[in-house]
Formats: C-alpha cells, sequence, structure tokens
C-alpha cells in the first residue's frame, strides 16, 4: 500500500510537472507568434510609408516635368539655369566640406611633425605664422591654378624645365675645370 502511494503520488508529480512544461511550452510558443507578427506588422509599416515617400517624389517629379514641358523656352532655360545654379551649389560647398576636412586633416600632420621640431623663430611669433599661413595658402592657390588651368601650367612647366636646364648648366660648367 506504501509502495502504491509512492507510485501514485511519482506519477501525480510527473503529471504535473508534464503539464507545466506543456503550458510553458504553449506561452512561449505563444509569445514568439505574437513577437513574430507584431515585427511583420511594424515591417510592413514601414514599408507602406517607404512606399508612400517614393510614390510622392514620383508624383511631385511628374508635375514638375509636366509644368516644365508647358513653359515657355525662355522660363525653362531659366528654370534649367537655376537648377544648374543650385547643382553647382551643392558640388561647391561638398567640395568646401572635402577641403575642410582635408584642411583639418593636414594641420594634425603638420601639429604632430612641428612637435618635435626645433624652430627658432625670428621676428615674433605672430609674424612667423602668418608668414607661415600666407605661404602656405599662396601655395595651395597656386597648385589649384596650376592644376585647373592648362596655359598656366604649361608656362610653369616651361619655367622649371628652364630652370631645370639652367641648373644643369651650372653643375656642368662646374665639373669642366
Amino acid at each position: 500500500m506504501v509502495s502504491r502511494n509512492i507510485a501514485a503520488r511519482g506519477e501525480a508529480t510527473a503529471r504535473a510537472e508534464r503539464e507545466k512544461g506543456m503550458a510553458d511550452a504553449q506561452v512561449i510558443a505563444a509569445r514568439g507568434e505574437s513577437n513574430a507578427k507584431a515585427e511583420r506588422e511594424v515591417g510592413l509599416a514601414k514599408a507602406e510609408v517607404t512606399r508612400a515617400h517614393f510614390q510622392a517624389e514620383a508624383d511631385g517629379l511628374v508635375e514638375k516635368f509636366n509644368a516644365m514641358g508647358s513653359m515657355s523656352k525662355e522660363a525653362r532655360e531659366h528654370e534649367e539655369f537655376r537648377m544648374s545654379l543650385e547643382t553647382a551649389l551643392q558640388e561647391a560647398l561638398a567640395s568646401i566640406d572635402a577641403g575642410k576636412e582635408i584642411a583639418k586633416e593636414n594641420a594634425e600632420v603638420l601639429a604632430v611633425a612641428l612637435q618635435k621640431a626645433k624652430i627658432d623663430i625670428v621676428g615674433g611669433e605672430a609674424h612667423f605664422f602668418d608668414n607661415f599661413a600666407k605661404s602656405l595658402s599662396i601655395g595651395k592657390a597656386i597648385d589649384g591654378l596650376a592644376g585647373k588651368s592648362d596655359t598656366l601650367s604649361g608656362i610653369i612647366n616651361g619655367v622649371m624645365a628652364s630652370q631645370a636646364m639652367k641648373s644643369n648648366q651650372k653643375n656642368d660648367d662646374k665639373t669642366t675645370y
């Protein structure tokens, strides 16, 4: 009888644990299904917003092109000119931003290089820095001009070649006694 009681208790405990486990599994499955459904809804909502955004942009472009098609030749040329100016402005601003970033990086490199340099400054620190900065900006301006002007680039190359030839002639004169 004691043995049957123990067996019955064991079976009851096992049954209770199995039922609890099944209930836990159902809760986990329901939670997972709920999360998946919520993620799907969020994804669909985001997709709908994106679709509406692109549709509005497309509708705006169609309206703009239709409006441009009905413009007079002068008005269309003016609008195209305005759009090219806007594009040029965006390019210039991007170029300025890139130039600022490059200048910042150059300044950091120069700072590291000059940290350990032993420089005797004559004429006061402000005067030295002003001349140094002016020299750098003039050099950059000349580089920029030479890079964008074929004529100026040709002149600079001609002068450099002439200087190189003169230097070589002086060296040749010194070596022939």
